[in-house]
């Protein structure tokens, strides 16, 4: 069943994920190491625009007429109109296109040294997560368990009272086949011979009810299995005549083994996870940094960084407060719990100590129906009994040896629910191969 059970394979997928993110985190608060390289090639085309510099040159603020000094004016006007002139054939715009490749390496390394023991409570705060996520998958595991006990012994169960049912309506068909060759004969009234053809009637209808019922028990313990086929249960409704252990035993057990526990524990550590790193908040951050750019004229930097919060938007001596009260939180969690599961055990163990006195208690029962049904039997041959009562004998021996296969059966049902309470759920087969009352199908007879 743990193979094929969806809801105990999603509960370890997410354990082993949270396990794989605290073994990735291990490495927080070593230095990295990051090498950057570039390679391109590309194209770059535009235009320029000149008109504001042509202009700018030929400006004079004298309207145009630049005026150079020592040279003869008449010079100074032919250099003025050759200028105009070799303006006039400079374009306004300049368009350029250019290709070519290029390409970077450099290297940059980061360490922080010192950041208030910021890393620490992360590494606690994911490692906390994945012990809670255990947890989590030892609660699905033990509840599949407790699970798989109640469907399967409910189906053997289910399976015996078709069985007893069987047993009854073949033995009630005999009374009526006599009932029916007493009318025949005359011995009994007619009343006396529809009474009895309503008991096997109903006993008759009875069993087929018993039998949809097992079979709706097996296919709700395949479904459970996975399996494709029906499963047929095999090991037998068991129960120990004695007394189990004392209540202490199997509340000690829940106390060192109830996976509750373990999960209200990493929540804890979460909270104080988190509350180390808001006291980490007051304190300055130092990291180590280089880098060294690897080009045709390679250049480095190396040197020490520190930055210190002095003041934060967050009130952080509240948010500190917060987060103890988170601590505290999850100690009172711890103390609920605990009275939760020791209370769960305690009822747990007396549902099983009830149904072992119930089923000891019911064998009375059944020798008294079985003496109740001889008289019966010894009845009709002397003509004091109609065959309508005596297979109302009949149908109450069954029922009585079904109560207390249902006894026995309730006791395994709260025997599992008390194992899954202490947290040792696997500790079932341990019981039934100690146990010294058996009761399976054997040729469609209950033994």
């Amino acid at each position: 069943m743990m193979q094929n059970s969806p809801k105990l394979a999603a509960a370890h997928a997410f354990e082993s994920a949270k396990q794989l993110q605290s073994e990735a985190a291990k490495g927080l608060g070593g230095p990295s190491l990051i090498l950057n390289g570039t390679a391109a090639r590309y194209r770059v085309r535009g235009e320029v625009d000149v008109t504001d510099i042509k202009q700018h040159a030929l400006s004079h603020p004298s309207g145009g007429q630049t005026s150079l000094q020592g040279i003869d004016p008449a010079l100074a006007g032919l250099l003025n109109q050759a200028s105009q002139r070799i303006a006039a054939h400079i374009p306004n715009e300049f368009a350029y296109d250019h290709r070519g490749n290029t390409h970077h390496a450099a290297v940059a390394g980061f360490w922080p040294v010192f950041d208030g023991g910021t890393t620490k409570a992360a590494k606690n705060l994911i490692k906390a997560r994945a012990e809670e996520a255990g947890a989590d998958t030892g609660l699905t595991s033990n509840e599949l368990n407790s699970t798989l006990a109640e469907r399967y012994f409910g189906a053997q169960l289910a399976r015996m009272a078709a069985g007893l049912h069987d047993q009854s309506v073949r033995t009630i068909a005999r009374y009526d086949h006599t009932a029916k060759r007493a009318l025949e004969e005359g011995l009994i009234a007619r009343v006396d011979r529809l009474e009895a053809q309503a008991m096997f009637e109903n006993a008759k209808r009875d069993a087929e009810k018993a039998h949809n019922d097992a079979a709706l028990a097996e296919t709700a313990l395949s479904r459970l299995l996975g399996s494709p086929v029906t499963v047929k249960p095999s090991t037998p409704i068991f129960l120990l005549s004695k007394p189990i252990e004392p209540l202490e035993y199997f509340q000690n057990l829940a106390l060192q083994n109830h996976p509750g526990f373990k999960k209200v524990h990493a929540k804890k550590q979460q909270a104080e996870a988190l509350h180390e790193a808001g006291k980490a908040r007051y304190l300055p951050n130092v990291n180590l940094f280089g880098a060294y750019d690897m080009g045709k004229k390679p250049s480095w930097i190396a040197g020490v960084n520190m930055t210190w919060t002095l003041y934060s938007q967050i009130d952080r001596r509240t948010m500190n407060r917060a987060s103890a009260q988170q601590i505290i939180q999850a100690e009172k969690s711890d103390e609920e719990l605990r009275d939760n599961i020791l209370l769960l055990v305690e009822k747990n163990w007396r549902s099983v100590e009830n149904a072992r006195a119930d089923y000891i208690r019911r064998g009375s029962n059944i020798k008294l129906a079985k003496e109740v049904l001889h008289l019966k039997q010894a009845g009709l041959r002397e003509g004091v009994n109609t065959v309508a009562e005596l297979m109302k004998a009949e149908t109450e021996f069954a029922k009585a040896k079904t109560e207390r296969a249902k006894s026995a059966n309730d006791y395994v049902q709260s025997l599992a629910k008390l194992l899954e309470s202490s947290g040792v759920p696997e500790k079932l087969s341990d019981y039934e191969s100690k146990a010294d009352v058996k009761l399976f199908m054997k040729n469609g007879i209950v033994q």
